[in-house]
């Protein structure tokens, strides 16, 4: 019986940790002290396998330790990043994006500058 739970439990949290992700793309929408916010619908979306026609954004929280970076592997700094831009951001650690207001606060590693 112990060998049962054990299975269960070990496929649950395989089956929980698919859904996690690493990078997220996205419009940056507005840009605040130390964080930027990052229109991340589509990563809500393939998280909650939803069609909905809904907007979420994250608020991406910038660090002493946020790195900048465009597609060239350039050094930016935040300030080079304007309002409507496509950026990419890989998070501090792998987590579950989903329609939750805190699943949706991530930490940012690295920011790259993808589409100006």
């Amino acid at each position: 019986m112990k060998g049962i739970v054990s299975i269960i439990v070990c496929c649950v949290f395989l089956i929980a940790c698919s859904n996690e992700t690493t990078s997220l793309y996205g419009r940056l929408n507005k840009i605040e002290e130390k964080t930027f916010i990052v229109e991340c619908s589509d990563q809500v979306q393939k998280t909650e396998n939803y069609s909905e026609d809904i907007g979420y954004s994250c608020a991406v929280v910038l660090t002493d330790n946020t790195t900048f970076r465009n597609l060239n592997r350039e050094e930016l700094s935040a300030k080079d990043f304007q309002s409507g831009v496509i950026v990419q951001v890989i998070l501090t650690e792998a987590k579950i994006i989903n329609r939750s207001n805190s699943s949706r606060q991530v930490e940012a590693k690295e920011i790259i500058l993808i589409d100006e």
